[in-house]
């Protein structure tokens, strides 16, 4: 026949938020025979309370903020990164095309002009 088999109070935790007790452990420390005898000592630690976490209402929020967050910053790495390198060919493209060739002022261009009056060099 069906014996159901019930817990015992005591097996209970009295408020399940207060975490899960984990025992004490024990070190057992027996020297060498020949430096200190046949003498062994025995160590406790202290009695610890693991506490989990409890999930609450908030935690949705939690991981739409993080992820959230880590979506923009990896978007905002990418669009950066694609932008500078469009702004880069758009600002030589337009240097090429629109911008005046600076004439040169110094002794460089002081012997081009020389050179053109002399008729050695064609001008450009």
């Amino acid at each position: 026949p069906y014996q159901p088999k019930f817990r015992n109070f005591e097996l209970y935790n009295s408020d399940p938020f207060r975490g899960v007790d984990i025992i004490p452990s024990r070190a057992v420390i027996s020297p060498h025979a020949s430096v200190c005898g046949t003498g062994s000592t025995t160590i406790y630690s202290n009695s610890l309370v693991f506490v989990p976490p409890i999930p609450d209402m908030s935690m949705p929020f939690n991981v739409i903020s993080l992820t959230s967050t880590v979506y923009v910053l990896l978007t905002g790495i990418v669009m950066n990164s694609l932008t500078k390198k469009g702004h880069k060919r758009l600002t030589d493209a337009f240097d090429k095309v629109h911008r005046p060739k600076k004439e040169d002022t110094g002794l460089k261009g002081k012997l081009k002009k020389l050179l053109v009056k002399i008729g050695l060099k064609k001008t450009s």
